[in-house]
């Protein structure tokens, strides 16, 4: 995270690999995808955008872990202050 000349698609190709760790049934690796969707969602627009609608299809999802890394990941990334210190991408 800490490369800010690291490419976009570095990062967006990581997002189905948090999706899918998402509804582990150990609490660490549910509250690791959830850091992970978030911090990746904090890069830009663009990438916040992506992590968004991957939080929103986990909250739409069938699994309790799931919808709690959805809904956390959700509420950090649609806030007003984030959403106003977001570069471009």
């Amino acid at each position: 995270m800490h490369d800010k000349r690291a490419a976009d698609d570095r990062f967006a190709a990581l997002v189905p690999l948090v999706v899918a760790a998402a509804d582990d049934e150990r609490p660490l690796v549910r509250k690791g995808a959830s850091w992970a969707l978030r911090q990746i969602g904090k890069r830009n627009r663009h990438l916040n955008a992506l992590a968004v609608e991957a939080a929103v299809g986990l909250r739409a999802g069938p699994g309790r872990g799931a919808r709690w890394v959805g809904t956390d990941a959700w509420r950090e990334l649609r806030d007003p202050r984030l959403q106003e210190r977001l570069p471009t991408a």
